[in-house]
């Protein structure tokens, strides 16, 4: 018995944060992986070669930031921005859509080891390329 209430309160200090860890409005994120996702803007977003519509799918690429504008059920509505103008089927700034919070949570610390990781793959390419 002392042993589950434990494990139980130990399991409670480990996983409380994530779970506690609630997104306001305002919040941020930057998109960790390349990601399809369904477009929800009422009217179209432009891009630098068309224009995406309620419905459509748009790629979000690494390295853009969403921005929590508001709820539905159990996802967060995201607002994405990216400083380059977009062409084809990359989203460009203004695209609004559903997240789940759990995704969001996780997107920037994500993020941020796959570019240390690329960093240090990169300085070891160059240290062969260089013959050291």
């Amino acid at each position: 018995m002392k042993i589950r209430a434990i494990v139980l309160l130990a399991s409670m200090l480990v996983f409380a944060p994530v779970l506690c860890q609630a997104q306001a409005k305002g919040d941020t994120a930057t998109v960790a992986t390349q990601q399809w996702v369904e477009v929800k803007n009422p009217q179209p977003v432009k891009s630098g070669n068309g224009s995406f519509a309620y419905g459509d799918s748009a790629l979000i690429q690494p390295g853009g930031t969403l921005e929590v504008i508001g709820f539905k059920d159990d996802c967060l509505v995201v607002r994405y921005k990216v400083a380059r103008t977009q062409y084809g089927t990359c989203a460009p700034s203004g695209i609004v859509f559903f997240i789940s919070k759990e995704k969001f949570s996780t997107m920037t610390e994500k993020y941020k080891a796959i570019q240390a990781a690329e960093k240090i793959e990169k300085e070891s390419i160059q240290r062969m390329l260089d013959g050291k």
